[in-house]
């Protein structure tokens, strides 16, 4: 992975890049929203982790491979083809940070693991980005934002019944199109945070399928903001105004720490943003402080899943982790219209997407 020094060499390598693609290879091919690598670390000798569904609430053993999906990344060209560019760019940043993390996730290796280097720490956190935005809640968050924006923008044309029962969704070009622009965004944003990888002395950690979790900052105020906003120092009123907010009532500038498990033993923390640490690049935690730490992440697993929250076969059970109602992909905000009253009460659904 290389990081070019402007926009225009950053462009230029970006479509050299493109040109030497077989853009049509992994069309219909199988790929993974939570990237094998990490899953398999999850699993036992067979190739098996146990999943708990967030639609039924059962518990199944299964193989890595089961939970894969098929043309989620795939996009439709200006040629009007199916393409797979997307798959094989995931592919590289997979790569890049496994060739980074290897080290970290070493026994022998972890307490004398390097200092990331600019170019590694660039690779860790394009890979956090990546992952945070390329699962199915922010499909399904984009896929409710335009229902109800085209709705609200053409009530007169619309009856209740239409409002309330036809659905409006974009085409996954747009996700494909989000995830590759605000992933430069949100890793310029990590790159802010001091980062290390923890190790923890007994295997408690779980991972779902949205596995980069946010612990808030205390004191953030959450909710219905817009009585809180000024514009030019002047209060608007609030029924002149829209707000959109995730299910999960935080987001990345109001988290405390930015947390991604990568085995049962093993996670990336993210610290306080703009914060002066003194932590170095690999710590352990012991004991009871271990099992605090753990129990609070996978907290944040099971309320963070969309569709599933994994674990071991051999443990922890999840069974006996806490599991929260379904938070919903988004919250609207506005003058209580029939669009948004719809998007409010629409029942915890996985995304519309081709296969």
């Amino acid at each position: 992975m290389y990081q070019p020094a402007s926009e225009a060499g950053a462009a230029r390598l970006a479509q050299e890049w493109y040109e030497s693609l077989d853009t049509k290879s992994k069309v219909g091919t199988r790929h993974h929203i939570v990237p094998r690598m990490i899953l398999r670390r999850f699993a036992n000798s067979a190739g098996q982790i146990r999943i708990r569904d967030r639609f039924t609430g059962k518990l199944r053993l299964v193989s890595v491979g089961d939970v894969a999906v098929k043309n989620f990344y795939t996009f439709v060209d200006l040629d009007m083809l199916p393409n797979g560019a997307m798959e094989i760019w995931l592919s590289e940043v997979e790569a890049e940070f496994a060739r980074v993390a290897r080290p970290y996730l070493s026994s022998a290796a972890f307490g004398r693991a390097p200092a990331l280097t600019g170019m590694d720490r660039f690779a860790v956190d394009t890979f956090v980005a990546v992952q945070a935005l390329r699962g199915m809640r922010t499909r399904r968050s984009m896929e409710l934002v335009a229902d109800y924006s085209i709705k609200m923008v053409n009530q007169d044309k619309l009856s209740p019944a239409e409002i309330r029962d036809i659905e409006i969704v974009p085409h996954q070009n747009e996700h494909i199109e989000f995830m590759h622009r605000a992933s430069e965004q949100l890793a310029d944003h990590l790159s802010q945070r001091p980062v290390a990888v923890v190790r923890l002395d007994e295997k408690l950690l779980v991972i779902s399928d949205e596995p980069v979790v946010l612990a808030p900052r205390d004191g953030v105020p959450k909710g219905d903001m817009r009585k809180r906003l000024r514009v030019d120092g002047e209060r608007v009123p609030p029924a002149n105004l829209v707000q959109v907010a995730s299910g999960l009532g935080v987001g990345f500038y109001d988290a405390d720490e930015v947390i991604f498990p990568l085995s049962p033993r093993y996670a990336l923390v993210y610290g306080e943003i703009h914060s002066l640490s003194s932590r170095p690049p690999t710590w352990d935690l012991q004991g009871r402080e271990a099992i605090r730490v753990a129990r609070e992440v996978n907290r944040l697993q099971a309320r963070n899943a969309f569709s599933w929250v994994a674990a071991h076969p051999d443990g922890p059970h999840l069974a006996q982790i806490p599991w929260p109602a379904a938070t919903p992909a988004v919250i609207i905000y506005d003058d209580y219209s029939a669009p948004a009253a719809v998007v409010n009460a629409h029942p915890h659904a996985r995304p519309h997407r081709s296969n």
